[in-house]
C-alpha cells in the first residue's frame, strides 16, 4: 500500500489530514513535488476558493498529486496569452518541474468552475529514488 496524505481546509479553517505508511523520496524530488504545490496553494490563495483539497497518492510506480479548489477559476488559454492582470508563470513553473522530473501534468479550469491541477511523476524503485521511512512519535 502506497502514501497517501489527504488535507482538506473549508471555510471555517479546519484542516483534516489522513497518512497511511511513509515513505521519502530523496531530497531534490521531495523539494520539486513541495514546490509544485507550493505554487498550486499560491495560486489558490488569489481564487477566491472556499475549499481546497490537496491528494498525495504515492503508488508503487508513481507518485500523483492533485490540487483543486472551488475558486473562481479562470480561462486557461487567457492566462497562458499573459491577457489581463494573470501572467502563467507559476503555472508554467509548475509544467517545467513535472517536466525535470519525467512527469507529466494535467490542468482543468474555467471561469466560475474552480481549479484542478494534476501531476504524475514516476518512481523508480532503487535506493537512489525512494526510501522507506520510519514514522516519528
Amino acid at each position: 500500500m502506497g502514501h497517501l496524505d489527504v488535507l482538506r481546509m473549508g471555510e471555517e479553517g479546519a484542516a483534516q489530514s489522513h497518512r497511511q505508511t511513509q515513505r521519502r523520496l530523496v531530497p531534490e524530488k521531495e523539494l520539486t513535488i513541495f514546490r509544485i504545490a507550493q505554487e498550486a496553494l499560491n495560486n489558490v490563495r488569489h481564487s477566491g476558493a472556499s475549499l481546497v483539497e490537496v491528494t498525495i497518492d504515492f503508488g508503487e510506480e508513481a507518485l500523483t498529486l492533485i490540487i483543486s479548489d472551488n475558486g473562481r477559476g479562470f480561462d486557461l488559454e487567457q492566462v497562458l496569452r499573459g491577457d489581463g492582470s494573470h501572467t502563467g508563470w507559476g503555472l508554467l513553473g509548475i509544467q517545467e518541474r513535472a517536466a525535470l522530473l519525467g512527469g507529466q501534468y494535467e490542468l482543468d479550469s474555467a471561469p466560475g468552475r474552480g481549479t484542478y491541477i494534476r501531476v504524475q511523476v514516476p518512481l523508480i524503485r532503487e535506493a537512489e529514488d525512494v526510501e522507506d521511512t520510519p514514522v516519528a512519535g
